[in-house]
């Protein structure tokens, strides 16, 4: 009964290629879906971080998993591309500090998601930015004739008009002195204003462009290729192709493993043209991975599909001007950057505490290797330790052999080789395994039954944990891949000053330009209280709260407050 509960749960394992083909079937037809961006400032200094928010929107409540956003400049530099990590609410997050040899001008930001780039009318959304360097100057003359955006020094008037909406925004003062504790309370005054909304609350800057930095949406090139929806988790597409003509492409199985202490193990087989999908549903710690071809010969050539940033229309970039009116206001900025980068606080990690559950659980019987003495060999280990596998050293080969503790019958699947893995990556020389230094080990999984993962039936699973979750094969060996994944961003929290500790903070300066940053709010009828403290800044600040209505429109709402020592 236990055997057939383990070929039970593993014919259940979806393969990825028929279930990336039944969710085009079925979401193709019925979603359309946009991705907005907003950033806590549209003029960033070199140094300085910028804050974005990703919002994607559906007719649905399907929606991708996965968005991507890059920077990108008029010389065709992508200055970073990230994959951000969306949740059920259709919002994902994330920051970037501009390097300090990236040189004054406009930058586009684009996002995107797989899915959208089906859209030929809103495949892509594109943010301008204007990024200012005070050490680098701008050498290039502007032509007469180049489209523009000019900054310009705007001094701070004594009030600014706040904006007039059904959400409320109320505070216990109007003027705040330095570092004081700030209440803000925002209110939806009826059910449809209701949702989750973007928080940031950061200096009025003195430096204004001269228009608005439009944000709008890009076209997709024509092409008849569809993208699959990372509606389920991130995909990994590829295919694999041979130099030998009569080498069979079709149904190969092709595994995929990314090591480390959270490990992943996929197992699919290729369809008729040689091409795979693999759905990553569990979140990973490293940025390798490894995909191998289950085949002795002939030899395989691997190809993962890159991801593209191909819209039909031309990136279009202005010209930056700076008035020389700023020069003195830039130093001052600059300063302070570099005093708030000093004494910056360590950002707060939300997923250290995540861990993936083995995809063998709960079958597997553990031996730390530390319950034990330890043995100069992994062959030795295996003889005195690890009553339920076998290592044979024969002449040619190593093989690795589980003893079925619940046999049913005797047959075919008795001989079976076993699914080897360490730190989540697939063995297929044992050899390597033989040759591994049992002092690195950490513990050894056995499942001592047949295992049906995906399209094959092991013998059983030997799964090897080493202590620091570094093993790597060759860069070199047949038919095996080892590539780069793009790692998603890491949701971290805004740190926030709070000066109401005991901590003695009189004497570390604090210059802080933006005070709060929250890309997820939940607004609702019912108030909703937030605090902050103010910095040693003094002079306009300005709340903005953006949201999306249920049809799409953009719901924004501003209101100020002044920061000074005199009271």
């Amino acid at each position: 009964m236990e055997r057939l509960k383990l070929l039970l749960i593993g014919i259940l394992a979806l393969n990825p290629l028929l279930f990336v083909n039944g969710q085009t079937s079925t979401t193709h037809k019925n979603t359309q879906e946009q991705v907005r961006l907003e950033t806590n400032s549209t003029i960033v200094f070199s140094g300085q971080d910028l804050l974005y928010r990703v919002v994607i929107q559906s007719v649905n409540q399907k929606r991708s998993q996965i968005a991507y956003v890059s920077l990108n400049d008029e010389k065709g530099k992508m200055w970073f591309l990230h994959k951000v990590a969306i949740n059920k609410q259709g919002i994902g997050s994330g920051s970037f500090t501009i390097p300090t040899d990236a040189f004054t001008g406009n930058y586009k930001l684009l996002s995107y998601t797989s899915w959208s780039k089906n859209n030929p009318n809103s495949a892509y959304y594109s943010q301008d930015l204007v990024v200012i360097n005070p050490f680098i100057p701008l050498k290039q003359k502007t032509p007469a004739d180049a489209e523009t955006y000019t900054i310009i020094l705007k001094e701070e008037p004594n009030e600014f008009p706040d904006s007039t909406s059904p959400l409320n925004l109320e505070m216990d003062a109007q003027t705040y002195a330095t570092r004081e504790e700030v209440a803000l309370n925002i209110t939806a005054q009826n059910v449809a204003l209701e949702g989750n909304y973007g928080l940031s609350i950061r200096q009025v800057s003195k430096a204004q462009p001269d228009q608005n930095l439009p944000g709008n949406f890009l076209k997709q090139n024509e092409e008849n290729e569809f993208y699959l929806p990372e509606i389920k988790g991130e995909l990994i597409c590829g295919s694999i192709t041979s130099d030998i003509a009569s080498a069979s492409v079709s149904n190969q199985l092709i595994s995929l493993s990314i090591p480390g202490k959270n490990s992943i193990f996929k197992l699919i087989e290729t369809d008729e043209t040689g091409h795979f999908v693999f759905l990553i549903d569990q979140p990973y710690d490293t940025s390798k991975a490894i995909i191998q071809v289950l085949a002795k010969s002939p030899h395989y050539t691997i190809n993962i599909n890159k991801d593209t940033q191909e819209t039909a229309e031309k990136l279009s970039f202005k010209k930056v001007i700076v008035d020389p009116s700023l020069t003195q206001w830039i130093t001052e900025q600059s300063i302070d950057l570099q005093l708030e980068n000093a004494y910056k606080e360590a950002i707060i990690d939300t997923l250290d505490s995540l861990q993936n559950q083995s995809f063998y659980d709960p079958f597997a019987i553990r031996y730390n290797l530390d319950d034990y003495t330890r043995f100069p060999s992994m062959h030795e280990t295996f003889t005195e330790v690890i009553e339920l596998a076998a290592m044979r050293l024969d002449a040619d080969q190593v093989r690795v052999l589980i003893y079925n503790t619940n046999p049913i019958i005797k047959s075919e699947l008795d001989k079976l080789a076993p699914l080897v893995l360490i730190d989540g990556v697939q063995i297929q020389d044992f050899s390597r395994l033989a040759n591994l230094n049992p002092a690195r080990v950490d513990f050894i999984d056995i499942v001592p039954q047949q295992y049906r993962y995906g399209p094959k039936i092991f013998g059983g699973i030997v799964a090897v944990s080493t202590k620091e979750n570094d093993f790597k094969l060759p860069e070199n060996s047949s038919n095996i891949l080892n590539f780069e994944l793009l790692t998603s961003i890491k949701n971290a929290e805004f740190e926030t000053k709070d000066y109401q500790t005991t901590t003695d903070l009189s004497r570390i300066p604090d210059y802080r330009s933006q005070l709060y940053w929250d890309p997820q709010v939940a607004i609702t009828q019912q108030p909703r209280q937030i605090t902050f403290f103010t910095s040693d800044k003094q002079g306009i600040f300005e709340i903005a709260l953006t949201g999306y209505s249920t049809s799409g429109e953009k719901i924004e709402v501003k209101k100020t407050f002044r920061v000074t020592t005199e009271q």
